[in-house]
């Protein structure tokens, strides 16, 4: 412990400019994600499906062996995780909602931290300053990490699982364990996850050729395997029927592969990066990030280190977009969001080695960050949010009339009524 505090206080010391800003930022990172909590909350069907499920599980004891349902109607569903980590939440808050937003702030810092280490580790302090200051600041990053569901997870680990498959290509051959779990853990979180399995397979012919790395590959599947427990359970036990709902799902909507489809979806694919450069005319065009980074990387670091990397990246641009291009269903901007930390990532490090360069492009650089912020800062005091508390006044309002209200699926004021009135009264 006393060398693990020397080993810290020298670091600090030894950076405290790089310290300073990265505290800053994570002060500001807080603000902005905790700010008006209840007043600019999202609570309306997702939220109020985990709000009640978050009822059976401390109220009446039911556990769940299931998630969320991957997708609408469909009938099956993803892994029990995500509620047993939101359950302490609504735990310590009494089931009022309010514990969803706190969770989602939370997910959100641990975001923030994630991407500062991993960037770090990849590139360097600069570069994980760069990628965590757009990710305070965005108005679009805000947006997103303030709605309180599973979707939350995505970019966190979309994060771990960048990291771990990276360093598998570069040689550590351990990081075969970590990659598992988080891979298991992934389809505890949504549907999407199933990117994943095509993007590990497509990078295989670029694993160590070891014999380690048989070993660690079949530990790391039977530690995959068990995520899949309490479905395998359900599905048998209770005859959740998940698998051939799955079957019939996918025979519905899969249309097969056309090259209209794919050029269609070339802005969904990219949308993130749109979304996160968000100042208008330039987003348009946000997707030049990509061979802009590949150009800049190669040029300042032309190892194979950057070419894995370079060729992850497309990995996880091209996969979602392809397997997207495959699917006749309605898509939502989220079914891409595992490129999400990549934008902060690619983006940074542009700005970095443009800004580290110390000539008229990186003072004009700084200044475009700053109206960038200006903006995006603008964006976020500017979003009126009438929710979670709009609810409460009317339930309470209705109550003290002496009015009822029923249960109805996925209505705000049924579950506000039954911690207002019926779990008060005992009913």
């Amino acid at each position: 412990m006393k060398k693990l505090l020397q080993f810290l206080f020298g670091y600090f010391e030894r950076n405290r400019f790089y310290l300073f800003l990265f505290v800053f930022l994570l002060v500001l990172h807080v603000f902005l994600r905790f700010f008006e909590l209840e007043a600019r909350m999202q609570f309306t069907w997702d939220q109020v499906r985990d709000a009640w499920v978050m009822k059976d599980m401390i109220v009446d004891g039911k556990f769940p062996l299931l998630g969320t349902v991957a997708k609408g109607n469909s009938g099956f569903f993803t892994g029990p995780a995500y509620y047993y980590l939101l359950a302490p939440f609504y735990l310590m808050t009494n089931l009022d909602p309010i514990a969803a937003g706190i969770f989602s702030g939370v997910v959100s810092t641990v975001t923030f931290l994630a991407l500062y280490i991993i960037t770090k580790k990849i590139f360097s302090h600069g570069v994980a300053l760069c990628a965590t200051f757009l990710y305070t600041v965005s108005s679009s990053a805000n947006t997103f990490d303030r709605v309180p569901w599973n979707v939350i997870f995505i970019p966190f680990v979309s994060l771990l699982m960048l990291y771990f498959l990276y360093e598998l290509l570069k040689g550590n051959i351990r990081s075969l364990i970590p990659l598992s779990i988080v891979l298991g853990f992934s389809f505890h979180i949504h549907f999407t996850s199933i990117y994943y399995l095509p993007i590990i397979l497509l990078s295989l012919p670029l694993w160590p050729r070891k014999k380690e790395t048989v070993i660690y590959g079949i530990i790391g599947l039977g530690l995959f395997a068990l995520w899949f427990i309490p479905n395998v359970i359900a599905e048998f036990g209770n005859k959740s029927g998940s698998t051939d709902k799955l079957a019939v799902y996918l025979q519905t909507y899969y249309h097969g592969f056309h090259l209209r489809r794919v050029a269609q979806l070339f802005h969904d694919a990219f949308i993130q990066f749109e979304g996160i450069v968000s100042v208008k005319p330039i987003s348009r065009f946000a997707y030049l990030a990509v061979p802009i980074f590949a150009f800049v990387l190669t040029r300042t670091k032309p190892n194979k280190s950057s070419l894995a990397l370079i060729y992850l990246l497309c990995l996880w641009i091209g996969v979602p977009w392809i397997i997207m291009s495959l699917y006749s269903g309605e898509i939502s901007n989220y079914y891409f969001a595992i490129s999400r930390p990549l934008v902060f990532m690619t983006i940074g490090y542009i700005i970095w080695s443009v800004v580290s360069v110390k000539n008229i492009f990186s003072g004009l650089t700084i200044v475009l960050l700053g109206l960038y912020t200006l903006i995006n800062l603008q964006n976020f005091w500017l979003t009126k949010y009438v929710t979670l508390p709009k609810y409460k006044a009317e339930v309470r309002q209705e109550i003290k009339e002496g009015r009822t209200i029923k249960f109805s699926e996925g209505d705000p004021k049924s579950y506000l009524y039954y911690i207002y009135a019926e779990r008060e009264s005992g009913k």
